[in-house]
């Protein structure tokens, strides 16, 4: 569960609150929860591509072991909007995670994760977006590094 609430500044710069919920069908003890802020920066806004960079900043917390886990989160994402007729729309992004510091639930390396996510978006409505694709999700703990290739399927809804 993500809920979050978002402000647009300019048509270009939107600040962010949110709130992460995150417990593990494998060990129903393990629950992760986050609140964060962010900024979204529409650096291309075209009619053949979007280019947005989105910065996220973290206060994590875990069952897993004590204190608060602080993390930097930078996106580059990019939307090709080659053929307006066609409502699938190419869709690409990479992510990269960085811990500012370690708690003992926290791996000890400074850069925790790397995704990159390549699919298409479906505009369902004027509101929802229907995002399905390829996600390659590189995991650096302490004693190993964990690659993971997903199929991930995401539902965006927004009210104005």
């Amino acid at each position: 569960m993500r809920p979050a609430l978002a402000y647009n500044v300019s048509k270009k710069l939107s600040v962010w609150i949110g709130y992460d919920f995150f417990q593990s069908i494998h060990n129903s003890e393990r629950i992760n929860q986050a609140f964060w802020g962010q900024a979204q920066i529409k650096m291309i806004d075209s009619n053949s591509i979007n280019l947005v960079s989105r910065t996220r900043l973290e206060n994590r917390l875990s069952t897993l072991g004590q204190g608060q886990a602080i993390r930097l989160r930078e996106r580059g994402f990019v939307e090709l909007k080659l053929f307006p007729k066609i409502k699938p729309r190419p869709i690409l992004y990479d992510e990269i995670f960085l811990n500012l510091n370690h708690p003992d639930w926290v791996s000890k390396k400074t850069i925790s994760q790397n995704r990159v996510f390549l699919g298409i978006k479906i505009s369902l409505s004027k509101t929802t977006d229907l995002i399905i694709g390829y996600l390659s999700r590189t995991q650096y703990n302490t004693e190993e590094t964990i690659k993971e290739n997903l199929a991930n399927v995401m539902f965006e809804v927004s009210f104005d």
